[in-house]
């Protein structure tokens, strides 16, 4: 069965594909029109151009991550493939902005931010707002990556112009096995100009030789 490719690259110096890249070519392709995407995981980071395909009970793939969408109360589910062909690379900018506004505690802070207003936009907004902060938890922190989002409802369509709101993220667990660490955040974006309110929880992985201390 032919699987249909998603046009992502490796983004400047980048030795990976971005997963704020994956779900948005996903929404693109696959999402059905007027629906919420609600979930993602990933597994693995990869360099290589990715495929999808609906997930089917009994699938035996070994997916990189998986992404659910909702519309009408009803789930629709898509697995991410690695295709094993290299990403092409391109040195193209986001067009995004997050600021650190204020951080009291290690995971736990407030960024200001401003994107196109496309459902990528708020993506990354979210997704560099929270990888800034891992970076800055520690001097030894490293290999920061982006493994998922939960409980979220956010429209796949974006919105009707330019985001310029916050992001506010909170520490709500992190786990240590060895170097490796796993952090959920709980993370609330909001628009100044608009009522619009995006909340849910997100995961990242990270390395550190040194413990992390959260309040």
């Amino acid at each position: 069965m032919s699987r249909p490719a998603l046009a992502v690259f490796l983004r400047g110096k980048r030795d990976y594909v971005q997963g704020t890249q994956l779900i948005a070519r996903l929404a693109e392709q696959a999402a059905p029109t007027g629906s919420r995407l609600t979930q993602a995981t990933f597994s693995r980071i990869t360099a290589n151009v990715v495929c999808w395909q609906a997930a089917e009970t009994g699938d035996a793939h070994d997916p990189i991550g998986q992404v659910h969408f909702v519309k009408d109360g009803v789930e629709h589910v898509f697995q991410l493939l690695d295709t094993g062909l290299a990403a092409p690379r391109q040195d193209t900018d986001m067009g995004v902005r997050v600021e650190l506004e204020d951080s009291p505690s290690a995971l736990t802070g407030r960024y200001r931010a401003e994107h196109p207003g496309d459902l990528e936009g708020l993506l990354n907004v979210l997704v560099q707002s929270v990888k800034h902060l891992h970076e800055r938890a520690g001097a030894g922190v490293h290999d920061v990556w982006f493994t998922g989002m939960r409980q979220f409802a956010v429209p796949v369509g974006g919105q009707s112009g330019p985001f310029r709101g916050v992001v506010d993220i909170r520490q709500r667990r992190l786990i240590r096995r060895g170097v490796l660490h796993q952090s959920i955040v709980e993370v609330t974006v909001t628009d100044h100009d608009r009522p619009e309110r995006h909340h849910g929880m997100v995961n990242f992985a990270f390395k550190s030789e040194h413990a992390i201390h959260v309040d």
